[in-house]
């Protein structure tokens, strides 16, 4: 059986983007990840964004996980995120593919000029928010 990094460990556990800050001396380590997170847009089917938190990690002399602490969002990071979301849709950045039926199509469209994210639901029927693509200011 193969070895997982932190990484993938906190992976499965549905922490993106993770990056160690400091191990202390009793060999928990401080970690800074990404969470796919509920923004209260859209009433009862909310929008999902990953949003950054912080957590502690405790492993055992293998390396394997053993106790997650913290991991939740703060308010103020949700806020932001809730915000950047609507600012994405005020600006026309964001188109919401959520309630098509992509299943029904072959290939999906191409988005409008100056999208730069939708909304798509995942495998557990959540509106997530994704990045598709960049623009060049």
């Amino acid at each position: 059986m193969k070895k997982m990094s932190l990484e993938e460990q906190l992976a499965a556990r549905g922490f993106e983007s993770a990056s160690v800050v400091r191990t202390l001396p009793d060999g928990t380590v401080e970690v800074h990840a990404n969470v796919l997170h509920p923004l209260p847009i859209g009433g009862q089917d909310p929008v999902y964004a990953f949003v950054p938190v912080d957590l502690t990690v405790a492993v055992d002399k293998k390396g394997e996980i053993r106790v997650v602490s913290g991991g939740v969002p703060t308010e103020n990071c949700i806020a932001d995120a809730t915000r950047f979301v609507q600012n994405l849709r005020d600006h026309g950045q964001v188109a919401d593919e959520s309630e098509k039926n992509l299943a029904a199509t072959k290939h999906e469209a191409r988005p409008a000029p100056g999208v730069t994210h939708q909304i798509r639901r995942d495998e557990k029927g959540r509106r997530v928010l994704q990045r598709t693509r960049f623009t060049v200011a």
